[in-house]
């Protein structure tokens, strides 16, 4: 497989999660420009197998990510079905050093992510790069 860049957005500010909870602006900026690890699937700590390293960056709308997937099996076939149903997938955070005032998250430390399937639109894989061929998908 051609080396596969994914890049989305990992969460959105100001936006009503379906479990009631709103990421403050810049929650996570002190993030910026750190890599983490993604897992093939958000149900941490047993996240399954290691299938790249995102980059991550702070926006004043939320934050992004690029992601380099590796070239291990697993990474092969978790890109094998996000190709299948692309819209459906999204990369989740795994967080700690959360600091919330009510429902509002207003700081955090990003440690790692995973894929799931979306559940609402603040989060969402924007485009896809397989070597010299690029897709880009309307997410939201």
């Amino acid at each position: 497989m051609d080396r596969v860049m994914i890049q989305g957005c990992l969460v959105k500010y100001e936006y009503l999660w379906a479990n009631n909870t709103i990421i403050a602006k810049d929650a996570f900026k002190d993030n910026h420009g750190k890599k983490i690890p993604v897992f093939e699937s958000m149900d941490f700590p047993d996240a399954g197998d290691l299938i790249g390293r995102a980059e991550i960056e702070n926006h004043d709308d939320g934050v992004y990510y690029t992601l380099y997937l590796n070239d291990s099996d697993k990474a092969h076939e978790v890109f094998a079905e996000i190709l299948d149903d692309m819209l459906e997938w999204h990369i989740g955070l795994y967080a700690n050093r959360i600091r919330r005032e009510g429902g509002r998250v207003l700081k955090g430390n990003i440690l790692a992510g995973g894929f799931d399937k979306r559940v609402d639109g603040s989060s969402y894989i924007e485009k896809i790069i397989c070597g010299d061929i690029s897709q880009n998908l309307q997410g939201t």
